[in-house]
């Protein structure tokens, strides 16, 4: 829109010099034959109708874009030997606040493996994921060359993070259907969110739970009625395996959804026998829904399909 509006004052401001010119008029309009004038600001007023139907367009062009959060180019280029263009380091003492900030963000998208380091050829260990702070979208090889490098993220960001002096992120699931919206190129309001059992594994391959919020009796059970009430858009016949407890298969083979989130039924049954809480973001969700499930239409349940089962 700015490209648009500097395109316009220049259209604006040449107009009366090319009129002029293609005329052989004196630059006082005092001076110029009977009838010029009107003939001038018929002409002025039929380009500024266009300029003013473009802009029109390009408001409707860019309206789905407003509040969308921008994606942080992770280099400004490649020198003659493809090694990324320098940028100033940060300075020691602001080094990890940026670094914390950076890997503090939600993941909005990742997958396996790893990319390469552009730094180093021939090294893979660069990770496949999007964070957001609802403002800005970066990528996994932002914080990465930030901590292995010493390489400055883009101003854009580091702006933002200073100005607001390292603000504690806090993204609520608008904001990141937004950003999620941004990455997958689908529109944010028919994103539907997984959410994950656990948070990882260690080193025996055993669930890592990394869910720190305090959860009581009144709570686990509201929580309960909601996860177990949604509606099941996919089922298998029997039971899958307790990670917590081996040899025993208690756990249903089943997916819900409220037309926001979509959990499989190991998430209630973790936190039914063994109290842990689904993911803060699904349980903050369920909380601002007061504890009631939405209308949730046949689409709806259609789109959760696609999710689980992929392309």
């Amino acid at each position: 829109m700015q490209d648009f509006l500097k395109e316009r004052n220049q259209a604006s401001g040449s107009r009366l010099f090319s009129f002029i010119r293609e005329r052989h008029l004196s630059p006082s309009m005092d001076d110029w034959p009977p009838g010029v004038e009107e003939e001038y600001n018929i002409q002025a007023r039929a380009e500024e109708a266009e300029w003013q139907r473009k802009g029109s367009e390009l408001s409707k062009i860019l309206e789905p874009l407003r509040g969308l959060p921008r994606i942080i180019p992770v280099v400004d280029g490649y020198d003659e030997g493809g090694r990324p263009l320098d940028r100033k380091p940060l300075l020691p003492k602001a080094r990890q606040p940026m670094l914390d900030y950076l890997e503090s963000a939600p993941i909005i998208w990742s997958e396996p493996g790893f990319d390469k380091d552009e730094f180093i050829p021939g090294e893979f260990d660069v990770p496949r994921n999007y964070r957001t702070d609802g403002t800005f979208i970066w990528s996994g090889a932002v914080p990465h060359y930030l901590g292995k490098h010493n390489f400055r993220p883009h101003r854009w960001l580091v702006r933002h993070v200073f100005e607001n002096d390292f603000p504690t992120i806090d993204v609520d699931n608008e904001r990141l259907r937004r950003a999620e919206a941004v990455i997958t190129g689908v529109p944010a309001s028919d994103i539907l969110r997984l959410a994950r059992v656990y948070d990882g594994r260690d080193a025996e391959g055993q669930p890592i739970f990394d869910r720190l919020m305090p959860i009581s009796d009144t709570f686990r059970t509201t929580l309960l009625d909601y996860l177990e009430s949604a509606p099941i858009v996919l089922a298998a016949r029997g039971f899958d395996e307790d990670e917590l407890t081996p040899g025993t298969h208690d756990v249903p083979l089943t997916f819900h959804t409220d037309g926001r989130w979509i959990w499989s039924g190991a998430v209630a049954h973790y936190l039914r026998k063994h109290g842990i809480p689904p993911e803060e973001d699904l349980a903050h969700h369920i909380v601002h829904n007061e504890y009631r499930l939405p209308e949730i239409s046949d689409a709806d349940k259609q789109r959760a399909v696609a999710v689980i089962t992929g392309p």
